[in-house]
């Protein structure tokens, strides 16, 4: 069996505790409230694509499956709970909502790749149109409710990303992730 997660630190509020991959090594540090520690510690934990996870065991038939650590504490299902900071190592109670997956997928990063390509612009909802003609190349768009508002067509990507981060204020409210201009 493999050995328990690591406390790095701990004091009065909080603890953190690492990860290792199978040769060993530290591959995450990871914070969680002192209170929720207890039980926490009773699991071996794994950094897997970003997140944190244990793996139950396979029971009669069924297969091995993952339980996410923001899930574990909030004892939610998952999906319901969004890491308000969009640090997934993060997991202390003030940092974990109630989110539906509407409410947690509009608080995401701008995409580094876009089938295979950088983005066109660096800004969340902002991309370069391809008609190099015309003297209002940037558009801006912003999804709500599984809908594509168009936001319109701006001469510079920074007016572009102000229309988007004004789009997600009225629209996502306080899940809206901000560009910073």
């Amino acid at each position: 069996m493999k050995e328990p997660n690591s406390i790095i630190y701990i004091d009065n509020d909080i603890v953190r505790f690492s990860t290792t991959n199978n040769q060993g090594e530290i591959t995450a540090i990871v914070t969680v409230d002192r209170a929720d520690w207890k039980r926490v510690s009773t699991r071996r934990w794994y950094k897997h694509h970003n997140y944190i996870v244990t793996i139950t065991s396979k029971a009669q038939g069924k297969k091995r499956r993952y339980i996410l650590l923001h899930n574990y504490i909030t004892k939610r299902e998952p999906g319901n709970t969004d890491h308000e900071n969009n640090n997934p190592l993060d997991n202390r109670r003030a940092n974990l909502r109630r989110a539906s997956v509407e409410e947690n997928s509009r608080n995401r990063s701008k995409v580094k790749l876009w089938k295979g390509k950088p983005p066109t612009s660096q800004y969340k909802g902002v991309s370069r149109r391809s008609d190099k003609y015309r003297t209002k190349i940037y558009q801006a768009r912003i999804f709500h409710k599984g809908k594509c508002i168009w936001l319109g067509c701006f001469e510079t990507e920074e007016q572009a990303g102000l229309a988007y981060n004004e789009a997600a204020l009225k629209y996502h409210k306080e899940f809206a992730k901000l560009n910073e201009i």
